[in-house]
């Protein structure tokens, strides 16, 4: 095990889930997704959204994503 390397090579900010999922929606789909992260709909009221329409996607992504803690080009 080699902590040091892993931790040289880890990116400080992660891949935006958000992105992610937003590019395997339709465009109404996905502006609804858009709309509602930036929104003050709590993340919790967004996810389970996301669950009754088969999709997942963590609280903390949302987080993450309304911090600019991801890699999102669309910010």
């Amino acid at each position: 095990m080699d902590l040091e390397a892993a931790l040289k090579q880890a990116s400080p900010k992660s891949l935006c889930r958000i992105k992610t999922l937003l590019e395997t929606l339709d465009e109404k789909n996905g502006k609804a997704l858009e709309a509602a992260c930036n929104s003050d709909l709590s993340p919790y009221s967004i996810t389970r959204a996301l669950r009754s329409e088969g999709l997942t996607l963590s609280e903390n992504s949302i987080y993450k994503h309304r911090r600019n803690e991801c890699k999102c080009v669309t910010k």
